[in-house]
């Protein structure tokens, strides 16, 4: 039983951190190859749950992906959702690489960091130095020609309608418990960790505890998560609760609502809003590899593609996630599948939302 706990461990640690190991190193690209609000949820304990979270969407090219999430967003949407992330505007997170007409839409938590590095080495006539940079998310990173949002809007529309738009994406439940690895788990001392732990993780805290506090204590299942907020400290499963469950109304600091990431990926980069972009090809992060195929083969580009991570975790880090993910609860995971399904489905992680 135990062995066979460790192989679940294993293989679901495998899909969330598949871009984001601890170890600093590239895959090397030759020529068209890759080379190496809400209802109670009961938090009954049940065993481990990893099979719930497996990638298990069909083999399809991205192109075709591409289609099959209009044809969805036309079924579900009727064509037209001009949803959009109130904080984290849509145009500055399009990079544009101009040599090949091409658009990309940043969505965090899906290698978009890396891919921030491929746009910079095109900006800079292909310094490869850049594409090992420490810091990409940086804002005087980019020049004015490769924001979408440093354009004229009128021209804006020209670039989005003439140009070929990417997109990668990942499904929400497995972005949401890379983001907690990253964010809050980790104890990477960079800027942006330390801001997310003491200062998004501060106002995440406090909401939560006011949640639970607010919830009746005949049938208050949430007593039992794990938070101190004196040291800004909660868990995987209370982390999900915070992102799912917890209702708008505990949640006053909006940019942490929509925070890009992990607020969903259909209105960060407007994915079912025919009006301002229609996508051309639509990534699995769960298929990073052979997806990047796909894009190396059409651009015929041979450089170095990166690989790397801007976050470190100990051994111990890493044995605390583990433990964490293993022990989510099932009827939790069930739920919070439930509640994301309309995503999962329109992306192509499940074939329909009954």
């Amino acid at each position: 039983m135990q062995t066979a706990s460790r192989v679940l461990v294993a293989l679901l640690v495998a899909v969330f951190c598949f871009s984001e190991l601890n170890l600093k190193y590239k895959l090397l690209i030759i020529p068209g190859r890759l080379v190496p609000h809400s209802p109670v949820i009961t938090l009954t304990r049940a065993p481990p749950a990893q099979h719930l979270l497996s990638y298990s969407a069909p083999p399809i090219t991205p192109q075709n992906r591409a289609r099959l999430v209009w044809e969805r967003c036309s079924a579900v949407l009727g064509g037209f959702h001009p949803a959009t992330n109130p904080e984290f505007k849509f145009e500055n997170r399009v990079f544009l690489i101009n040599e090949f007409n091409l658009s990309y839409c940043a969505v965090g938590k899906v290698a978009s960091s890396n891919f921030k590095r491929v746009i910079k080495y095109f900006q800079t006539n292909r310094k490869e130095k850049f594409l090992n940079s420490s810091n990409p998310h940086y804002k005087y990173f980019f020049n004015n020609e490769t924001v979408l949002g440093k354009l004229d809007p009128t021209l804006q529309q020209r670039v989005l309608r003439n140009n070929y738009n990417i997109i990668f994406v990942r499904d929400p439940i497995a972005r949401a418990i890379s983001a907690y690895r990253d964010k809050f788990l980790s104890r990477t001392k960079t800027p942006e960790h330390e801001y997310f732990r003491n200062v998004i993780g501060k106002c995440l805290c406090r909401s939560l505890d006011r949640f639970i506090h607010a919830v009746p204590s005949t049938s208050n299942q949430y007593k039992t998560l794990k938070i101190d907020c004196t040291r800004n400290y909660f868990n995987l499963e209370a982390f999900l609760v915070w992102l799912f469950v917890v209702p708008d109304e505990y949640k006053p600091y909006k940019p942490d609502v929509h925070n890009p990431h992990w607020s969903s990926s259909i209105s960060l980069c407007r994915i079912c809003d025919s009006h301002t972009i229609t996508y051309d090809f639509v990534g699995h992060f769960e298929r990073l590899s052979s997806d990047l195929e796909e894009l190396i083969k059409k651009f015929k580009w041979d450089f170095p593609f990166p690989h790397l991570s801007d976050t470190s975790m100990t051994k111990e880090e890493r044995q605390v996630f583990d433990k964490e993910v293993q022990n989510l609860p099932v009827d939790f995971i069930r739920e919070i599948q439930e509640k994301t399904k309309m995503e999962r489905y329109i992306l192509g992680y499940i074939d329909s939302v009954d």
